[in-house]
């Protein structure tokens, strides 16, 4: 039984680093064909992540406020990942 559950959560994590790796290399091709996001190049309209490639080039320049002027939710990317990797 816990052989089994133990099998689950690798197989999960797995999953979560395959599908951010994906993201990251879609993001990236995207990005070398100038679009920066495919929700904005499709419908004009900012999408809600919108700001948060700026916001963290912000705060890694520990300039917090013109991080929170970018996207004021940006602190919570690094709080949703360790929530999800710590999950049991």
């Amino acid at each position: 039984m816990d052989n089994k559950r133990n099998n689950r959560r690798k197989n999960e994590r797995k999953e979560l680093i395959c599908a951010a790796t994906a993201v990251v290399v879609l993001y990236t091709a995207m990005e070398s064909i100038g679009i920066t996001c495919p929700i904005k190049f499709i419908t004009g309209i900012s999408c809600a992540g919108c700001g948060m490639s700026r916001a963290w080039m912000a705060f890694l320049h520990l300039d917090i406020a013109k991080a929170f002027a970018y996207h004021p939710l940006f602190w919570l990317v690094p709080i949703a990942v360790i929530v999800l990797l710590c999950k049991s």
